[in-house]
């Protein structure tokens, strides 16, 4: 049942890929400090938003800024619901999706030139998808995560996600707004989890 003093499902997932993208920022630095072939400052907790920014901070701030949003599945589906008759009362299969975009500041890696500013590029890319996939979601102790919310359970206990996992990357450039329109590479992952009940 939904308790309007705590968050939603939806809410409460994306808060929780919001902390854990923070909480594992140390092994992503050290990735990226690994060989001196990728010279990025060190990520902070104020390279993580909850929501996609079109216009970004500075890049002594976030070299790389990662967005986190709803709407996750590739037609932009953000929750969908089946309705599963095995439970009692009558239940639903909810599956959440999300999205997290990590953008490379344009001013990120300008010490290098040309080609190996773009091998760079690939290599800051690779980091962090690999990152993404390896370190904060597609693990053992992120597949069934427990959240904030309490729609699909009862206090004292609070709302658990079942088979959480990245099931996507995607890589390319998209434009972003600074003082005037810039490209920017990114990874784009897409994050599904289930929960079932009554809701």
């Amino acid at each position: 049942m939904y308790d309007p003093t705590l968050p939603g499902i939806g809410e409460a997932t994306r808060a929780w890929i919001v902390s854990q993208i923070t909480t594992n920022l140390s092994s992503l630095n050290s990735a990226l400090a690994r060989d001196g072939a990728t010279p990025l400052t060190a990520l902070t907790s104020a390279c993580v938003h909850l929501g996609d920014p079109d216009k970004l901070p500075t890049v002594e701030v976030a070299p790389i800024i990662f967005a986190v949003t709803g709407g996750g599945r590739m037609d932009g589906m953000d929750i969908d619901q089946i309705q599963q008759y095995y439970l009692s009362p009558i239940g639903y299969t909810h599956t959440i999706y999300s999205s997290i975009v990590a953008y490379i500041h344009h001013d990120a890696l300008v010490s290098t030139s040309g080609a190996s500013q773009e091998t760079a590029r690939q290599l800051v890319l690779d980091r962090v998808a690999d990152w993404l996939r390896a370190a904060c979601f597609n693990t053992s102790s992120a597949v069934a995560p427990v959240l904030a919310s309490r729609e699909f359970c009862s206090a004292p206990a609070f709302d658990q996600l079942n088979l959480a996992h990245i099931t996507s990357i995607e890589k390319g450039r998209t434009a972003k707004s600074f003082a005037g329109s810039q490209i920017l590479s990114y990874v784009h992952c897409r994050h599904q989890a289930q929960i079932c009940g009554n809701g």
